[in-house]
């Protein structure tokens, strides 16, 4: 417990699904990706981080995301985010350790934290009674050997249960 993300993403030797995933093309594609340096988060991963922080860690979602600084004039007339006083509000938010993200994907996460928390459910159940939040394992495989790792979003162990959380779209 208390294992940041990166330690567990980029420093335990250990297999755990994304390690896996490449090994579907071919045992190549696998061991390059464990030898490429981590990945650049994109904006779907960022965003991704911002609505498992805004459900599962709702008191820390304003300490750790603000809003893309915005022109003085309101919104972002082209080339605003070229300007030296945007990269320096950036920088700033950076600094203290904020990630912006476009107002967009705040109020989506609002939205759907508040809906999750508010509404009568099995999820809001599970949320109420969970016992963890993207806490770190490490186990060895006893019938391979290997050493596996997971980082489960949700864990409630009164009831057994691991969790991982998925956003959709609606079709």
């Amino acid at each position: 417990e208390g294992t940041p993300e990166a330690m567990y993403h980029h420093y335990w030797d250990a297999w755990n699904v994304s390690r896996l995933k490449p090994l579907k093309q071919t045992p190549a594609h696998c061991l390059a990706a464990m030898q490429s340096p981590p990945k650049k988060p994109t904006d779907a991963m960022r965003d991704g981080s911002a609505f498992h922080c805004a459900i599962l860690e709702p008191e820390s979602f304003d300490a750790r995301y603000e809003p893309d600084p915005e022109s003085p004039k309101g919104g972002y007339p082209a080339g605003w985010r070229n300007t030296q006083d945007y990269k320096a509000l950036k920088a700033e938010m950076l600094s203290l350790g904020k990630t912006p993200l476009p107002t967009t994907v705040i109020e989506s996460c609002e939205r759907l934290r508040d809906k999750l928390w508010n509404t009568p459910s099995h999820a809001r159940d599970l949320l109420m009674n969970q016992t963890g939040t993207e806490t770190s394992y490490v186990v060895d495989d006893p019938s391979t050997g290997l050493r596996c790792k997971l980082r489960p979003d949700l864990e409630v162990k009164p009831a057994g249960m691991i969790v991982d959380l998925k956003k959709t779209v609606s079709i």
